[in-house]
């Protein structure tokens, strides 16, 4: 796919700068407050340091239906620095928050090239009004074209971590990305994607994400796949802005078990075949009105129907898992709300076990209604589940004292049914200790066979059959 890419941008010429290099001297010797950053790369007009001859030609790309356009006006380069124009000192009088009254330097009041001025000498700041940042930034695109391409790079990354604007975020990446992939500078668009770091730095084409992440075949990470979720057709994104963390977790455990990556390759579902295939749109590269229309027609990656259900399939499946995960939240909000009442009965449960507990029956029955009681609590903490446990394990413990105890008044055996023992089973099978599970459940068989309660007795070997089919199946995956 990167050598696609490549012959889709080989016809683009850069326009012949040699005049300009050979007649740029340094701007830091006549301007000393620019930041270092900016130094010798502001397009300046007129007198000794002049370095701006304007560009009329035109340059076309055309591959495959992709095509690039690039022209340029004479003189109307918005940052162009005319050194005959006044200048004010900046004194605090007008607010550097304030919209400029124009957007380029050459229409700027006296006092506000004061103020870009002062910009200039302190850019990465984020006091200024996002107008001046414009008024640099379109200067700095054109060095992404014709001029020193690195350092305008450097300086606009450093731009976009600060300055939150969505017009300034979406020019700057679309250049950054489209200019590099035309120079086939695969390290700076990496450096680019590496510097997403806030969520306002993605105010840009997702197709251009996307595009430029199949052509140099990086994967789609889980968080592509949530933030740009709508591209593929998924709108119910209550949980994504909610719960953003645990849908991530979510999402990344689908992926694991069905696909057995935590990330997609795009290219197993799009071929350069298919790419060509797949309608386009047309995206404006530059915000600088003085290079004009350059645009650039980008297939659209999501029209590519099986990459498209692909990934709305796995956000409709972390969706509904979370839909799950909402309703036993708001069940153990409900439980909690419960126990916060049930404390009483809590108390009188534990207060008729402690009087009963020289009863053998009585103690029998208090403890049943221990086990319904914290087994109904069990998702509100483990404690809880332990509880409950301890006092099935207590009752089981007891069951032969039981039957001696029943047979001395009764002259017959106690033939209730013991809930220990299900409850048990049932906890240890949702626990994953199949192990003990099939303990509980031969436990269960040997006592109800002694009392002859046959149909017990069967529902028993029918629950061990089905554990060990569990166990047989786990350990042929293993």
């Amino acid at each position: 796919m990167r050598e696609l890419f490549s012959k889709i941008f080989s016809k683009f010429s850069k326009a012949d700068t040699t005049e300009t290099l050979e007649e740029q001297s340094c701007v830091d010797q006549v301007f000393t407050n620019v930041h270092n950053d900016l130094r010798d790369l502001i397009w300046i007009l007129d007198g000794p340091n002049k370095n701006y001859i304007p560009n009329s030609g035109m340059e076309v790309c055309e591959f495959n239906n992709l095509r690039i356009r690039l022209g340029s006006f004479p003189m109307n380069e918005p940052s162009l620095i005319y050194t005959d124009l006044g200048v004010s000192s900046y004194d605090g009088s007008k607010d550097i928050g304030d919209a400029p009254s124009a957007s380029s330097y050459k229409d700027l009041s006296d006092e506000e090239r004061g103020i870009y001025w002062k910009f200039l000498s302190d850019p990465y700041s984020g006091g200024y009004n996002i107008g001046y940042v414009l008024i640099l930034y379109y200067g700095l695109e054109r060095h992404l074209l014709e001029g020193d391409r690195k350092r305008a790079f450097e300086a606009i990354l450093k731009l976009r971590d600060v300055y939150e604007d969505k017009t300034f975020q979406n020019y700057s990446s679309s250049a950054i990305m489209i200019t590099s992939l035309i120079n086939n500078d695969v390290d700076m668009v990496e450096e680019f994607y590496n510097s997403l770091d806030k969520d306002f730095e993605f105010n840009f084409s997702s197709n251009l994400y996307l595009f430029c992440k199949l052509c140099l075949e990086r994967p789609l990470t889980i968080s592509d796949i949530m933030r740009m979720s709508k591209t593929f057709d998924f709108t119910n994104r209550v949980y994504i802005r909610k719960y953003p963390d645990l849908f991530y977790q979510e999402l990344s455990n689908i992926m694991e078990s069905t696909l057995g990556v935590k990330e997609l390759r795009m290219e197993d579902y799009i071929t350069p075949h298919g790419l060509k295939r797949l309608c386009k749109e047309n995206t404006v590269i530059l915000g600088n009105m003085s290079i004009e229309d350059m645009t650039c027609q980008i297939p659209v990656i999501a029209d590519n129907n099986r990459f498209r259900r692909e990934v709305n399939k796995l956000l409709e499946k972390a969706h509904n898992n979370m839909d799950k995960w909402n309703e036993n939240r708001k069940k153990s909000r409900k439980l909690a709300k419960d126990l916060k009442s049930d404390k009483v009965k809590e108390k009188r449960l534990l207060a008729e076990y402690d009087k009963s507990y020289e009863n053998v029956l009585d103690r029998h029955f208090a403890l049943i209604q221990l086990q319904d009681f914290y087994y109904k609590y069990r998702d509100l903490g483990e404690e809880y589940l332990d509880k409950c446990i301890n006092y099935c394990k207590e009752d089981l413990s007891h069951l032969n004292e039981l039957q001696d105890e029943y047979m001395k008044d009764n002259m017959d055996v106690f033939t209730g049914i013991i809930p220990a023992f299900k409850r048990l089973a049932i906890i240890y099978e949702k626990q994953g200790k199949y192990t003990e599970a099939f303990s509980i459940c031969g436990d269960a068989i040997s006592y109800y066979e002694k009392i002859n309660m046959e149909e017990l007795v069967l529902e028993y070997r029918k629950r061990i059959d089905k554990i060990s089919s569990r166990i047989f199946r786990l350990e042929n995956k293993m």
